[in-house]
């Protein structure tokens, strides 16, 4: 089976969600295309028949977890980036992210690894994020820890 959005075959390695429409997509592929990323459509619709998703067909935290994405509040991701050295966001900032980068819910920005670490990056951060940091907030959902 393919991805109706890349055209990429679905494996478990990349993962398969499921809309009530019955097209399914990459996890990946549809973080990116429900934060309301890829289309010009509303996030809440199918891209392949514009079918209204339901709440129940937002991405769960779990399943971003397993395909090691992170989802934070804009106080969890400003503090971060303070505790790290950097500026912190800032409202200009905040909606920039809000409409260049993959929100899946509305207070909540959803990244992967290498996206949070060019956002502390450009921010002033004077170290990244450690492996054993990055899944803490991955898996345990706490962004509050030490930057040393």
């Amino acid at each position: 089976m393919d991805c109706s959005i890349c055209y990429e075959a679905i494996t478990e390695s990349t993962g398969k969600i499921q809309l009530s429409c019955s097209h399914s997509f990459h996890i990946r592929c549809a973080v990116t295309w429900l934060s309301g990323l890829a289309q010009k459509f509303s996030p809440e619709t199918c891209p392949m028949c514009r079918h209204t998703t339901t709440e129940l067909e937002e991405i769960p935290r779990h399943i971003l977890v397993t395909y090691d994405f992170a989802a934070g509040t804009r106080e969890e991701i400003h503090k971060l980036l303070k505790r790290f050295g950097g500026r912190g966001i800032s409202n200009t900032l905040w909606n920039s992210l809000r409409s260049n980068t993959k929100i899946a819910h509305e207070t909540n920005l959803v990244m992967d690894r290498s996206e949070l670490a060019m956002l502390m990056s450009t921010n002033g951060c004077k170290k990244e994020v450690t492996d054993d940091q990055w899944y803490s907030i991955s898996k345990n959902d706490d962004w509050v820890f030490d930057s040393e």
